[in-house]
């Protein structure tokens, strides 16, 4: 999880140049206040430091077409990869700055497929709604679960749904992206 996990991918990817799409796929933190747990977010942007890095529509309606047709909630916006799991103020920030969703990877992956020319896509199953706490900052979560048991608990029924939805997404999209670039 976050930019050392996708610098570590975004080294081993660099040694092979024969990719007809790159998928970001994982948990995101909804910031628009419309998301609920296990809604699913499809990135037609990214955000990452300083760069916006734009999704091809093409793959983004594929995309949003399949989810639709699995019957699964999906949206569609601008995504911010953050360096470390927001809590409610930068969350906040994220909303206002026009961000749908926040997440820890898809920057640096996104940066990876532009300069290689590799279609890229983010689908992302929402682990925390806008208004949930998230108290993990850069403190080990296994001590913040100590010291914030009910969050934990909340966020434990969360991770199952959310990576329910994920699971069902990923089986949902996958069949539209062979051979469709």
């Amino acid at each position: 999880m976050g930019r050392g996990a996708a610098e570590d991918l975004n080294r081993a990817l660099g040694r092979t140049d024969d990719f007809a799409l790159l998928i970001s796929t994982g948990f995101c933190g909804g910031v628009d206040r419309r998301l609920g747990v296990g809604d699913m977010v499809i990135a037609d942007a990214v955000r990452w430091e300083e760069n916006v890095f734009n999704v091809d529509l093409t793959q983004v309606r594929r995309a949003h077409d399949a989810l639709a047709s699995a019957g699964l909630r999906a949206w569609i916006g601008p995504v911010a990869c953050a360096p470390e799991v927001l809590d409610s103020e930068g969350k906040r920030a994220a909303a206002l700055a026009g961000s749908l969703a926040v997440d820890m990877e898809s920057g640096p992956l996104a940066a990876w497929a532009a300069e290689r020319r590799v279609p890229f896509l983010s689908l992302r199953s929402v682990l925390d709604a806008a208004e949930d706490p998230m108290p993990f900052g850069r403190r080990p979560l296994a001590l913040t679960a100590m010291h914030h048991p009910l969050v934990a608990l909340r966020l434990a029924a969360a991770a199952r749904r959310a990576g329910r939805r994920l699971g069902e997404a990923i089986r949902a999209v996958a069949p539209q992206c062979e051979g469709a670039v």
